[in-house]
């Protein structure tokens, strides 16, 4: 059994990772995070964050597959709450989940590498019936820069974001415009406003 059964790659693998313990919300923790897949598997951390937290405190990873952008979206800011979820650990737009245990930790510059081991994984719908979307990939994008605000100059978040949103309007669906929006909306709370019309 491979990771490459349930759908994931060598390079980084954008997924919603889902973690027991520390959460907004219950004890559930969710974050869209790259998994690294080439020699060994890993993932890289910024920040204290509950993720980081919960696997130090022996939770699993639950990875899970899928190509929602809204929810992708979401769960960068805040925790999803069970109307998400098909069960404990599984999204309703999970494609596959991915079970990994944390081995180790290294703390690097500005960083944690978490290396993990894949224990075990299961496939709820077909992965083989969803083509690239360009719309979808300037989402995942615009939602990591925008989960680093702190780190990064406003003036290169501002040009990137309205370069990424001209993606998601051209290329874009339904699903992909609106948690674009909702990325906006996350700007607009942290006093950046764009001159970008959705």
């Amino acid at each position: 059994m491979e990771v490459k059964n349930f759908g994931l790659t060598e390079g980084i693998n954008e997924v919603i990772c889902v973690t027991e313990g520390k959460s907004d919300v219950g004890n559930i923790n969710t974050a869209p995070i790259g998994i690294i897949v080439g020699e060994n598997i890993y993932i890289r951390l910024f920040g204290k964050t509950h993720t980081l937290e919960n696997l130090k405190n022996g939770s699993k990873l639950y990875a899970n597959v899928c190509f929602d952008p809204l929810i992708f979206v979401i769960s960068a800011f805040k925790d999803l709450s069970k109307e998400y979820f098909l069960d404990k650990f599984t999204l309703k737009c999970a494609y596959s989940v991915l079970i990994f245990e944390p081995i180790s930790f290294e703390k690097k510059e500005n960083h944690i590498v978490c290396t993990l081991k894949f224990i075990d994984g299961r496939i709820i719908n077909p992965l083989n019936a969803r083509a690239f979307s360009r719309g979808f990939s300037a989402v995942i994008e615009a939602t990591i820069i925008a989960t680093r605000l702190k780190m990064i100059n406003i003036n290169q978040i501002s040009k990137k974001i309205e370069e990424l949103g001209e993606i998601v309007k051209k290329c874009g669906g339904k699903r992909d415009k609106e948690a674009f929006s909702y990325i906006l909306s996350v700007l607009r709370k942290n006093s950046i406003n764009l001159d970008f019309q959705s």
